[in-house]
């Protein structure tokens, strides 16, 4: 079975979906399977993170993938991908995120071949982008299916979409090993007070530097990291400034392995407006991390139970302050900590050979309903 991914980047500064297709395809290409991989990027460039090499990587380099595509770069790489697709015959196209799964719908126009429109978001993120959002609409009867990560996920889309949608879960890509967060800190260190997602506006980090800003003197002994790259950069340093917390806040740019962030870590923090699943809450709780998040957040509020891993703010009439309040209270309370942490753990059903198994029973259902017949491989 061929199964052939696309994405429109996988050298740059590394995000989650972008880990979790690197993960998805190394592990199909172990498990024996024909995968190839086609990015926007520049021929040669390698990958953020680690792929198998197995894996056939297809790098096109139509375009900037730092901008928008100009209408001619687009129609020219709709060309070479139907181009690329007719060559090959795969079994199925997956198209991870929007980016690259609606210029596929006009690359495979009439080749008979399925296309699998894998979501990494919320619907909300397309509230301010509605001719995206119309085309997720007027294109859904071009995908055999949508892929989303979670129900939260799956709820937020239009009801009529609901019928072409299946939930496969992000996989959890760190290996514990026994090992877990030491919520109370060591004699002599300085405590952190961890994020990692992507630096941009639904992330909300600003919130959070703020939030700190208010405490950073109450609590002389924490500091923040952030883990992540993106947009808000500038903003974010300049708030940082602002708040003349230099020698406190540290934004570290991506890290390809994440693990060692969580263990040195005390306490996870995310400001996020939405989140489609919470992949690095998950990661984070699974490292015994307790977690304070805003209570609206859709993604994670289904994660973080309020009282019992982690603390769920409520937004109140100033998000910043609120915010605050909460740091404040589980900074200074180190048996609060350690009574979350007892209740923080790593969650069924999101190790990397069941979210495999998944996605070769989704690609096998839909070959089967195309008259086609192939043995399910698992281990």
């Amino acid at each position: 079975m061929i199964f052939f991914f696309c994405i429109k980047t996988m050298a740059g500064s590394g995000g989650g979906a972008e880990r979790v297709l690197a993960a998805v395809t190394s592990a199909l290409a172990q498990r024996g399977y024909s995968i190839y991989l086609l990015t926007f990027d520049e021929p040669g460039l390698q990958s953020f993170y680690k792929l198998d090499p197995g894996i056939q990587i297809l790098n096109i380099g139509i375009g900037n993938v730092k901008r928008p595509a100009t209408l001619i770069e687009s129609v020219n790489r709709i060309r070479a991908i139907r181009s690329i697709v007719k060559k090959i015959k795969p079994d199925c196209v997956i198209g991870f995120m929007n980016s690259i799964y609606t210029p596929l719908s006009f690359a495979l126009l009439g080749l008979n071949i399925p296309i699998i429109a894998s979501e990494h978001t919320v619907y909300q993120h397309y509230r301010t982008k509605p001719f995206q959002r119309l085309l997720i609409q007027w294109l859904s009867f071009t995908y055999k299916r949508i892929t989303v990560v979670s129900e939260q996920a799956m709820r937020s889309f239009p009801f009529g979409l609901h019928k072409r949608m299946s939930i496969i879960n992000n996989p959890i890509l760190l290996d514990f090993d026994g090992k877990r967060a030491n919520t109370l800190g060591k004699m002599g260190q300085r405590k952190i007070l961890l994020s990692v997602g992507r630096l941009s506006l639904e992330k909300d980090q600003a919130t959070l530097i703020e939030a700190f800003g208010k405490i950073a003197k109450l609590l002389p002994d924490w500091d923040l990291h952030i883990a992540g790259e993106g947009e808000q950069r500038k903003e974010l340093e300049s708030i940082i400034n602002r708040f003349n917390l230099k020698d406190r806040v540290l934004l570290i740019g991506t890290v390809s392995d994440v693990s060692n962030l969580y263990l040195s870590a005390n306490l996870f923090a995310m400001t996020s407006v939405y989140e489609s699943f919470g992949l690095t809450t998950v990661e984070a709780l699974s490292y015994g991390l307790p977690v304070i998040a805003f209570s609206d957040c859709l993604g994670i509020n289904a994660l973080v139970k309020d009282n019992n891993n982690g603390i769920l703010v409520e937004p109140g009439v100033s998000k910043c302050q609120s915010f605050a309040d909460g740091l404040f209270l589980l900074m200074s309370n180190d048996e609060l900590r350690s009574r979350l942490a007892e209740n923080c753990k790593l969650l069924d059903g999101y190790e990397i050979h069941e979210v495999t198994d998944s996605w070769v029973k989704l690609v096998q259902d839909i070959t089967l309903s195309m008259h086609k017949t192939y043995p399910i491989t698992t281990h």
